[in-house]
């Protein structure tokens, strides 16, 4: 039976693979004006891509996984997002992005968010 890693280490293991990997996006909806934020990461190694599934899934998380792709002749690209509001506002709260730029996108729409009603 293998042990599952601390907490602490999947929150450690997140925010690196995040910082690296990850990035916020604005995906465009016809019912809110300015869209709303979500999560994105995009991976060619598919046992990372289930290993970074897991550990959101472990800290409580709904991550979305895409349906693989391939692009122009290349490896396969698979994808996981973090699309509920919730999720992001947790996000924010629990690992955030130790890339500035990323942090000041996800600061200012986890603020929107919270204006929105969510919590």
């Amino acid at each position: 039976m293998v042990k599952k890693p601390p907490r602490n280490f999947v929150v450690g293991w997140l925010k690196g693979f995040l910082d690296g990997e990850g990035c916020i996006t604005t995906q465009n909806s016809s019912k809110i004006k300015r869209g709303y934020p979500r999560i994105a990461v995009e991976q060619v190694d598919q046992a990372t891509i289930c290993k970074y599934k897991e550990y959101l899934e472990e800290l409580g998380f709904s991550p979305t996984e895409i349906k693989p792709t391939q692009r122009m002749g290349r490896q396969e690209i698979n994808r996981v997002y973090l699309n509920k509001a919730t999720d992001i506002i947790r996000f924010h709260r629990l690992l955030g992005f130790t890339d500035p730029r990323k942090q000041f996108k996800l600061d200012r729409w986890a603020e929107e968010l919270y204006k929105r009603g969510n919590k």
